[in-house]
């Protein structure tokens, strides 16, 4: 069952690193829809992501702000020994109503390749060092309760359930 997560922004940037060694994060926009399809699928796998024209559909429609207008700033691209390894796309708003006033992370997702090296981890400090110099005391994302290694990461970094 997908859940909302919320987080105290200066809690998630105490418990990030600002870098992970051999992992630079840079802006990612729509021109890299494509390359970011590909990563999405091998994160995913087919059985969530379908095939790669879904996965460029489902992230066109993120770009295109169906959950919220996409911060620039705030989304970036994890590259690891030259590989795309991680991204995350970032909302300054959720778009649906009931939705918790703050930013909201639409996405974070791994190649399975680096997953468990602080990929994901990087991408949402950074993320939330830029909210917080907008002065943004929040921050949310959504995950499936039963993703342990989702939840189990989100905890870590400050996230709680929100009731």
């Amino acid at each position: 069952m997908n859940v909302y997560y919320l987080a105290d922004v200066c809690s998630v940037i105490d418990r990030s690193p600002v870098s992970v060694t051999g992992v630079t994060v840079r802006p990612i926009g729509e021109t890299g829809i494509p390359l970011l399809a590909e990563m999405y699928l091998r994160a995913f796998g087919p059985a969530v992501a379908g095939s790669l024209s879904d996965a460029v559909a489902d992230l066109t429609a993120t770009f295109g702000g169906t959950w919220g207008a996409i911060w620039p700033e705030a989304s970036g691209a994890a590259w690891r020994g030259g590989e795309l390894a991680g991204v995350l796309l970032a909302a300054r708003r959720p778009s649906w109503e009931g939705a918790p006033d703050c930013p909201w992370i639409t996405d974070v997702f791994t190649d399975p390749r680096h997953q468990r090296a602080g990929v994901a981890r990087v991408l949402i400090g950074a993320a939330c060092r830029v909210m917080g110099a907008a002065g943004e005391p929040r921050v949310g994302l959504t995950v499936d309760d039963g993703n342990v290694a989702a939840v189990t990461l989100y905890s870590s970094l400050g996230f709680s359930r929100s009731v």
